[in-house]
């Protein structure tokens, strides 16, 4: 099976990013369209319905291996280093020209994935659309119904940035001092099966916090204060180690971003999520609404 890459080691994580590195407005995007790298990150079947002018497709499966099936071990993991490096290059991402990524209100946080991804790779010069394909529409933003084929590039990744992702064993290892947090939705975490899990439930002792709590009504990521109050109401503090899943890392990768925003530098995602957790017989699950 494919290893992960990377996968946190025990490292101190990077420190806080201000949040106009992590987001850009639709007057920015309006006035640099043309000058980055915009990538639509929702499914196909929506991005040919209408997306933002020159935004090129690449869906969440794009930037994982598949081999197996659902619980198995790596299923939905990252690529190996080298072929994310191919499959980045194929987006027109050179390492260089900035990154603008979108999703959309209602989605699973495919924008933030993507991101996650690039900061993963060790590429820092990506942001995310606030508010996404709703907000743009919203704001009166065109769009366009013709799929863009992007121009390939070679892309030579710099050192990857181990912080952000953890495995299985890590966790296991570091159990007695994390908090994890599943942000998948509610019936899930109390044992719904929606995607093929091999059993229902979630990781004992994870505190649940829905990821769609992270915005508001129009879609748009709420106020670093805000976030703060959120994530301080579900009892997590800035200086824990936070482990964040869901099912298979994408609204988990989301979540940690959002997470090292506000200042809980220490937040992790667990790219394999519950899918890989739950397919290990040997590890336990929880049901119900209690930790």
């Amino acid at each position: 099976m494919p290893t992960k890459a990377p996968v946190a080691t025990g490292g101190e994580p990077a420190p806080q990013e201000p949040r106009e590195n992590l987001l850009v407005g639709d007057d920015w995007l309006r006035a640099n369209l043309g000058k980055v790298v915009l990538i639509d990150g929702r499914a196909q079947s929506l991005y040919l319905k209408g997306h933002i002018p020159g935004a090129v497709n690449a869906e969440w499966t794009y930037f994982t291996s598949l081999k197996g099936r659902p619980g198995d071990r790596g299923w939905g993991d990252l690529l190996p280093r080298a072929q994310m490096a191919k499959r980045l290059g194929a987006l027109g991402i050179d390492g260089k020209k900035p990154v603008v990524v979108y999703a959309d209100r209602g989605g699973w946080g495919q924008d933030g994935w993507i991101l996650w991804i690039l900061r993963s790779m060790g590429l820092k010069s990506a942001k995310i659309l606030d508010g996404g394909f709703t907000a743009w529409v919203a704001s009166g933003g065109k769009t366009d119904k013709w799929p863009v084929k992007p121009k390939a590039v070679s892309l030579s990744l710099p050192k990857p940035d181990d912080s952000w992702n953890v495995s299985t064993q890590w966790i296991v290892d570091h159990m007695d001092h994390l908090k994890i947090l599943d942000v998948r939705t509610k019936p899930e975490f109390e044992g719904a099966r929606f995607f093929q899990e091999r059993r229902g439930g979630h990781i004992p002792g994870a505190i649940h916090l829905p990821f769609d709590q992270l915005v508001d009504g129009s879609g748009k990521l709420h106020t670093n204060e805000q976030l703060r109050e959120i994530f301080h109401a579900a009892g997590l503090q800035e200086a824990d180690d936070i482990v964040v899943y869901d099912t298979a890392g994408v609204r988990g990768a989301y979540a940690t971003l959002m997470l090292r925003l506000a200042g809980f530098t220490k937040a992790r995602n667990y790219d394999s999520g519950f899918q890989e957790w739950a397919g290990n017989k040997d590890l336990e699950v929880a049901t119900g609404s209690g930790k």
